[in-house]
């Protein structure tokens, strides 16, 4: 897949359209989340209960969003 040029508006609006996965990137959607849910399992016991903790989450999982972007977007 082409990268979008996010320098451009019809590469901004390609960006956000929605990219239905091939075999391939479905495999490549399936080993990111597996390994963010690894780590969540890894280290939950090891943060405390509390807003850093919901923080921690969160930011996995805004992490792991970003990387099934780059991966629909062609690294974009």
């Amino acid at each position: 897949m082409n990268q979008p040029d996010l320098r451009t508006k019809e590469g901004a609006t390609e960006f956000l359209n929605y990219h239905a996965p091939d075999s391939d990137a479905v495999k490549c959607h399936a080993a990111v989340n597996e390994a963010f849910q690894g780590l969540i399992k890894n280290v939950w016991e090891y943060v405390p209960d509390g807003p850093g903790k919901t923080l921690f989450i969160r930011s996995l999982n805004r992490a792991r969003m970003d990387a099934n972007s780059a991966i629909a977007n062609g690294g974009a």
